[in-house]
């Protein structure tokens, strides 16, 4: 009797022979069911494409308009969409999202802080826009600005 059980066993576990290859004839990995606790297991490579993304910003298609002494806004004058990209920025705050994306045409903000007070304040804010250096001058001089926030408007 112990021995029927025994084949019975390895019949299920797959007979203590070398696992079988689970490729498929185009390739892809076919799903591998666990005989002990039924769950399925898939390796195989994404099929999913990737989405197509919205290319960077260029500095030249962009308008930078201080608005107000928390605020910059941002115009896409492309003719499509792209992705602002501040990554590098010294003033942006490591809270905030350093991509926004912008339709043509559409404005996006970045919101500011300043410190109360300093020894010398700016009156420029110095990005990183895409890889590119960028200044872009201030409605008044501002102690420690950060960029807090960018988001789009419309």
């Amino acid at each position: 009797m112990a021995t029927v059980v025994a084949a019975v066993v390895l019949a299920a576990c797959g007979g203590g022979e070398d696992a079988a290859d689970d490729s498929t004839a185009d390739g892809s990995v076919a799903a591998v069911s666990d005989a002990a606790t039924g769950a399925t297991d898939t390796a195989s490579a994404s099929t999913v494409v990737p989405p197509s993304l919205a290319p960077a910003c260029v500095v030249a298609s962009m308008m930078f308009i201080p608005a107000g002494t928390g605020a910059v806004q941002v115009m896409n004058h492309a003719t499509s969409q792209c992705e602002l990209d501040l990554t590098g920025t010294p003033a942006l705050s490591p809270e905030s999202e350093p991509t926004v994306w912008i339709d043509s045409g559409a404005t996006a903000e970045l919101q500011i802080e300043a410190a109360e007070s300093c020894a010398t304040p700016t009156e420029n804010l110095s990005l990183m826009v895409s890889g590119a250096p960028f200044e872009v001058t201030l409605v008044e001089p501002t102690c420690a600005p950060t960029i807090v926030a960018v988001y789009p408007l419309d």
